[in-house]
């Protein structure tokens, strides 16, 4: 097994450089070392040696240290480089501590730490015990209780100044990106819905315009009146898509279809967050009793028109055969019907 040349690694995002510098000092005043006993990457001398492959330099350094702290802030959580880093130094690093970084809370701490239990950077009591922690399992005598309450009062200084550039991400969360690109989605297919109609519109007016006998525009207004059966399933459908974005998409459509069946089942709230996320803040959705609020006004508009078509499908049986010679669901009992029909 290699020997252990370093005290500490110190992982961290090189965005925080400020915080770094501050949080590098207060482990030098408290413990009483030498700033080469610290591995830090982005401080000149204490990172990997002129010439030498970064990442051979970051394995090697992992191995070779007794310890290691993780400064895990918004712009840390975010770099794939530092959640590796962090990941090697857990599983090869018996001593382990995680400093949090506000605005993250503990909830960052998840099972990339292994159930290591955690302190706030600006928690004074609680970040000088986990020194304490350290100190002894390094084995070393700590500065004097005067040095160190200096030490640390400087470094809250520190802190105050740091923290204003703290949490200003470079990246997009991707859930935020998945929601934002949900949206468009949702709007694009609005919009094509209407764009649809629009166009038939147009091909009715222009298709009147060339016509002179009477009995010819009676023959054109049947061809296009929405008020025959035809055309009453497709303004319903083009009504029930167009409330989706209302919703939270289609998805959450999907589910509200699914409980209005009697066949209620959890939303994924993995590969669909966003729209999981939407439903909730909405109060359409309630995780705790995995239920949905019929009660929401769009939700109630919605209910109505699901309601409008499955009479609509009673009152016109013959949507139920033109449906089958196309190969779909044609029963509004059953899910594929509006999978096959009214959902995109």
């Amino acid at each position: 097994m290699p020997a252990k040349t370093r005290k500490i690694f110190l992982s961290h995002s090189s965005a925080d450089g400020p915080l770094v510098e501050a949080f590098e000092t207060l482990l030098i005043k408290w413990l009483g070392i030498g700033s080469h006993e610290i591995f830090v990457s982005s401080l000149e001398g204490q990172g990997a040696p002129k010439g030498m492959n970064f990442v051979d330099a970051i394995k090697a350094e992992i191995v070779t240290t007794e310890s290691v702290i993780a400064l895990i802030s918004p712009a840390y959580r975010e770099s794939a480089f530092c959640m590796a880093e962090l990941g090697a130094a857990w599983a090869l690093s018996t001593n382990r501590f995680p400093v949090v970084v506000p605005p993250s809370g503990f909830g960052v701490i998840d099972a990339t730490l292994l159930g290591t239990v955690g302190v706030m950077v600006d928690n004074e009591d609680a970040l000088a015990q986990m020194l304490e922690d350290l100190s002894s399992s390094l084995e070393l005598a700590p500065a004097a209780v005067g040095i160190r309450q200096r030490a640390m009062r400087e470094f809250q200084k520190k802190w105050q100044d740091a923290k204003g550039d703290i949490g200003k991400s470079t990246n997009v969360p991707i859930a935020d990106f998945k929601k934002v690109e949900k949206e468009r989605d949702d709007a694009v297919n609005a919009r094509n819905l209407a764009e649809d109609d629009l166009t038939k519109a147009e091909k009715y007016i222009k298709a009147l315009k060339s016509l002179k006998a009477p009995e010819d525009v009676s023959k054109l207004e049947k061809e296009f009146d929405k008020s025959g059966w035809e055309g009453k399933f497709q303004t319903l459908t083009s009504e029930i898509q167009r409330l989706a974005p209302k919703l939270g998409g289609s998805y959450i459509q999907r589910q509200l279809i699914l409980d209005h069946l009697g066949k209620q089942s959890r939303p994924d709230s993995v590969n669909y967050a966003s729209e999981v996320e939407f439903a909730m803040e909405r109060d359409i959705y309630d995780p705790e009793s995995n239920t949905w609020n019929w009660s929401d006004d769009f939700v109630q508009i919605f209910d109505k028109k699901i309601s409008e078509m499955e009479a609509l499908l009673l009152e016109f049986p013959q949507i139920a055969d033109w449906l089958k010679s196309k190969g779909k669901g044609a029963d509004p009992d059953n899910f594929r019907f509006w999978d096959d029909n009214v959902l995109y």
